[in-house]
């Protein structure tokens, strides 16, 4: 088997969760592009995310850099103030 066949190592959304330690923050990540979706879930299959781009998205979050807010985080605080 060559190299550029050779799929991604893929991890799984509840392992994201326990790496960031927050749903909402992963879901962030996810929505700004940060970790890249490999597989779409669907019923009996989970979706299954990029190990590097999680690695990435990690480094950048140790960094201080912050994913944008969810949409619908923007529209409460709109609403809020």
């Amino acid at each position: 088997m060559k190299a550029d066949e050779l799929e991604p190592f893929q991890i799984n959304r509840r392992d994201l969760d326990k790496l960031f330690r927050s749903p909402r923050t992963v879901e962030r990540m996810i929505a700004a592009g940060w970790i890249e979706r490999v597989r779409a879930g669907k019923p009996g299959r989970e979706t299954l995310f990029d190990y590097e781009s999680a690695k990435r998205a990690y480094d950048r979050y140790r960094a201080g850099e912050e994913p944008d807010l969810l949409p619908r985080e923007k529209a409460a605080l709109e609403v809020a103030s």
